[in-house]
């Protein structure tokens, strides 16, 4: 025994608080408990104290390193006191023990006086099925489990089972032994299957236990693997009879020389994989000790009552009571680890009939966790698991993996080949081992991968990304026709889905605004309209660059960004004709314009950008030529005085090459002049 049971005797009304609330949290192993309750209480409140201490002190009971509440019970010889079942009873003692509300009992039809129930904590296991087996005289019981946040990978079932009693009886006993075996074969193979009760077997040779044991799909095998019992040797397992005198209650007097209560199990639950016995005879617990034992039997002598002696003990004066006076039989416990539970989560999905972009990076990632709760490593098994990924019919990954309890998950990517277009068939598998918690994966989708989009300002050509406006030169605040445009989704491949306009980007002069440039699907061979429009009321010459962003649609996978599509406008607003340095007014510094205009307007355009021929034809023939000269020096007139038009028409005059056109300019000038003269 551990330190623990040698000193709880001092120190256990203290502790037990301490060691309760520490049980009562875990989620850990499942503890398993068979007790024959001999009278079927508690009938008093004396003996629901002893059942409290008796429970109290399984729970507080470290084996392993683990302590914890006993998750189901077996009881037999159970009756009803006033419409209430003793096993009803016992829950609410332990309810009440343990601050919990979670303790259910559920109690066989038939067999009475010797009924059989199950007293089960509801938030660690879930009871699914609950049967009465005929196995003789004395029906049995057939549960099934599984622990709370586990799927069917988990489930377990249990047998409570009471044979007929006296050497007299061992006949019956093996007929017992046959229905009881016949019923747990036809669960079929590989269950795992604990066998609870008291099986009344007089010693290990009956031929009943030969009939448990033998080979077939529901096989019992002794988790202690004792090969001779009751002797001296095994008397620290012998569970019958806790008195050698009479009671009142009838049980017993024959002292501590039976092992009438047993735990059988199946293979299954020796194999150390799923739900497991913790102890060193299965496989791979070794350096485990037994979590099985008959508690209160702190090796008592051959033939001797329990209470033989207080002193030196490792149970408390209270539990030896409490075990002594409830009942002729002890409780037998056992721990069984809990089977990993796996928890597989989707980090990244590619649903069924996704679009998949051509070319790009796409992931099917899982994390794959061992979910089991525990509060040690110990207390459930490692998560065995195997994998595949496929493509097209072909594995393109495999493998397998384990998780140990606590430690971290696995993360699996599944990265698809996207280089051709079409429908692709994609797989992912995941399968823990037999017997763990949890669900498998297993996900066959059909995908379409897609060609992405090609935005483009011309309906053929994918290439053509930009496109340039001239609204050329205006007047301030004249009336300026929108520019007109389309974008266009060229279509390359039959596969190809829409394209999004995401907005634009503006470099350069606000008075340019874009409009259309937020569209979603363009769809392939199909485009949207855009406008450039220019607001004129500003002077100068001005441009602008607008970038619009494009992108595959939304519901494309690994698509993204396609190639930006690129708009410039430029404008030029003079004040009137004749205002070449754009300034507002036609004045003498607006000469130099002219005449470079009347001298090469092409020239002049290209190297200002301004129309020479918008602003200096005033004869409107669509040439700056000396026939406008009358029209510009009419303009500058109408903002200068004599003296400054007189040195206009001297500077204009000297600038002219031709001598025949200053005939003409005096001619022309003199008017002018006298005219502003008689003004």
């Amino acid at each position: 025994m551990l330190m623990l049971k040698l000193t709880r005797s001092s120190l256990w009304a203290v502790a037990v608080g301490l060691l309760l609330s520490a049980a009562a949290s875990s989620h850990a192993q499942l503890r398993i408990v068979n007790y024959n309750t001999l009278t079927g209480g508690p009938d008093s409140a004396t003996e629901e104290e002893y059942v409290a201490a008796i429970f109290q002190g399984i729970a507080d009971e470290s084996r392993n390193g683990i302590s914890k509440r006993p998750d189901i019970i077996a009881l037999q010889e159970q009756g009803f006191s006033g419409g209430t079942s003793s096993a009803q009873d016992i829950a609410g003692v332990l309810n009440t023990t343990f601050g919990v509300t979670s303790y259910q009992a559920s109690s066989s039809a038939g067999g009475s006086p010797f009924q059989l129930a199950y007293v089960y904590d509801s938030s660690t296991v879930d009871l699914l099925n609950l049967a009465n087996v005929a196995v003789g005289v004395r029906p049995g019981q057939r549960a099934q489990w599984r622990p709370v946040g586990y799927g069917t990978g988990g489930e377990f079932y249990t047998y409570n089972v009471h044979f007929r009693a006296s050497d007299s009886q061992q006949n019956a006993r093996f007929f017992e032994a046959i229905n009881l075996r016949s019923n747990a074969d036809a669960l079929g193979e590989g269950q795992s299957i604990i066998y609870l009760g008291d099986f009344n077997f007089g010693n290990f040779a009956e031929v009943g236990i030969d009939v448990l044991t033998d080979p077939g799909n529901g096989q019992a095998f002794d988790p202690l693997e004792l090969t001779n019992w009751p002797t001296f040797g095994t008397q620290q397992h012998h569970t019958q009879s806790t008195r050698t005198t009479s009671l009142a209650d009838g049980g017993a007097s024959g002292g501590m020389d039976d092992r009438f209560d047993i735990q059988y199990v199946t293979g299954e639950v020796m194999d150390g994989e799923g739900l497991s016995y913790l102890g060193p005879t299965a496989a791979g617990g070794s350096g485990l000790e037994h979590s099985y034992y008959a508690f209160g039997n702190d090796d008592v002598p051959l033939n001797a009552a329990l209470n033989y002696s207080f002193v030196d003990r490792d149970y408390s004066n209270a539990e030896i009571t409490a075990l002594y006076e409830f009942s002729d039989h002890l409780p037998v416990v056992a721990d069984y680890q809990l089977p990993a539970l796996v928890d597989i989560t989707v980090v990244s999905d590619v649903p069924a009939f996704s679009l998949i972009a051509k070319n790009a990076t796409v992931d099917w990632i899982l994390d794959v966790e061992n979910d089991a709760p525990n509060t040690t490593a110990l207390a459930s098994d490692e998560l065995d698991y195997t994998f595949s990924f496929s493509q097209d019919e072909m594995i393109v990954d495999s493998g397998s993996g384990e998780i140990a309890p606590q430690a971290a998950g696995d993360q699996l990517t599944f990265t698809l080949d996207t280089s051709t277009t079409g429908v692709s068939t994609i797989g992912a598998s995941v399968s823990p081992e037999v017997g763990s918690g949890g669900d498998a994966y297993d996900e066959d989708r059909f995908v379409l991968i897609v060609e992405q989009g090609s935005p483009s300002f011309d309906d053929t050509d994918p290439a053509v990304t930009t496109l340039d406006f001239d609204f050329g030169t205006i007047l301030l605040n004249d009336l300026v026709t929108a520019e007109l445009f389309s974008v266009f989704n060229v279509q390359t491949d039959p596969t190809q889905f829409g394209i999004d306009l995401d907005g634009s980007v503006l470099t350069g002069s606000s008075l340019f605004t874009l409009t259309g440039d937020t569209v979603t699907d363009v769809l392939a061979g199909g485009s949207t309209g855009l406008s450039l429009d220019f607001d004129s009321s500003t002077l100068g010459i001005a441009t602008a660059s607008f970038e619009i962003a494009t992108s595959d649609i939304d519901t494309i996978l690994g698509g993204g960004s396609l190639a930006p599509l690129t708009v410039t406008g430029s404008a030029v607003v003079a004040g009137a004709m004749g205002d070449f340095n754009l300034d507002g007014l036609v004045t003498i510094a607006d000469i130099d314009g002219f005449l470079a205009a009347l001298a090469d307007s092409a020239l002049f355009f290209s190297n200002t950008g301004i129309d020479g021929v918008f602003l200096g034809d005033f004869n409107n023939d669509n040439l700056v030529t000396i026939a406008d000269i009358d029209g510009f020096l009419i303009a500058l007139a109408g903002t200068l005085s004599a003296e400054e038009l007189l040195a206009a028409e001297t500077l204009l005059l000297a600038s002219v090459p031709e001598p025949n056109i200053l005939g003409v300019l005096l001619v022309f000038l003199s008017g002018t002049l006298a005219v502003r003269r008689r003004g």
